[in-house]
């Protein structure tokens, strides 16, 4: 195995496993179980509707990082795969 080929092998792993990463994020901010939460689940506090609109917010910043993450390392995974493809080019006119 040469050089380029052992290069391109270990491109091609890397770009494999961000998009499996890739996908695995995105699956979590698709399954992620964001529902309002209601003020009456924490009683009859005077601050109920007060921390249900917090943690309703925690939960809209949780859902926005993931789904960000996650486009993100769709990016990185086209990138990879621009680079893998523009090498296997080159590769082949030198053949």
């Amino acid at each position: 195995m040469s050089t380029l080929d052992f290069s391109l092998e270990a491109l091609n792993r890397l770009r494999s496993s961000v998009s499996t990463r890739g996908g695995n994020l995105s699956g979590l901010a698709d399954d992620y179980p964001h529902a309002d939460v209601a003020s009456s689940l924490f009683g009859k506090l005077d601050s109920s509707a007060t921390l249900a609109t917090a943690v309703n917010g925690i939960e809209d910043a949780i859902d926005d990082e993931l789904t960000a993450a996650g486009s993100k390392l769709g990016g990185v995974e086209r990138a990879l795969d621009t680079v893998y493809g523009n090498i296997r080019s080159v590769e082949d006119v030198r053949i």
